[in-house]
């Protein structure tokens, strides 16, 4: 439990926690509302995703760069803002938003969460001592897995009570569209939670060193 105890470690794993709840479940509901409202094929929704990877990828590279010079605040803070922003604008979509306009938002969705998944991960690490450090990825990793099925379980409620259907059969266009803006609305909320905890993530602490053990010998000469 001591790593809990140190804020540079906990802020962050709180965003984490947020972060991978919203995406876990957004990979979820996403699919749903591609197909029941735009009309997408199972094709076309493998292929809609595949960006999704590159932007990753790309914004990382560029991401850490950033990182090692300024620290994970310029990076973490708008990274939050302009994913909760992304919620809000899926919970406008319906039947007459373009899959193209999605594919958009959705780029943009995962470009700030790179942003802020590897840079958060980092700086959490960073603020252990060197022996804590496999007890803070464990809890990271845990807590990956546990927010991530938490997700799915909260937003595809949230789609199920935005649906407001009578029965379990398919839904139509009107109760799909209702049942995506609750959802991603619910996901826009516990986005909110990621942009205060970046506000207290610091600068990025120096790494902490093991002291030096005394020449054999020495430990009596004064100086």
């Amino acid at each position: 439990m001591r790593i809990f105890r140190t804020r540079g470690f906990t802020a962050p794993l709180l965003v984490m926690l947020v972060i991978a709840l919203n995406g876990f479940g957004t990979l979820i509901v996403l699919p749903l509302v591609l197909t029941d409202v735009t009309g997408l094929s199972t094709f076309t929704l493998g292929l809609f995703l595949v960006p999704g990877g590159a932007v990753i990828s790309i914004v990382s590279a560029l991401g850490g760069r950033v990182y090692d010079r300024f620290g994970p605040r310029p990076l973490v803070i708008p990274g939050a803002i302009i994913w909760t922003a992304t919620f809000w604008l899926l919970a406008q979509a319906d039947e007459g938003t373009s899959g193209w306009t999605i594919l958009a938002i959705y780029l943009v969705m995962t470009g700030a969460q790179a942003l802020m998944w590897g840079p958060m991960t980092t700086a959490a690490l960073a603020a252990l001592p060197d022996h804590l450090h496999p007890h803070g990825s464990a809890a990271f990793g845990t807590v990956q897995q546990l927010a991530g099925a938490a997700g799915g379980a909260v937003l595809i409620s949230a789609y199920t009570i935005g649906a407001n259907a009578p029965d379990a059969g398919a839904l139509n266009v009107a109760a799909s569209v209702s049942a995506s803006q609750t959802a991603f609305a619910t996901a826009g909320v516990l986005a909110i939670g990621a942009i205060l905890g970046t506000l207290f993530v610091g600068k990025a602490p120096a790494p902490h060193r093991a002291s030096p053990s005394p020449m054999p010998g020495t430990d009596s000469i004064q100086p």
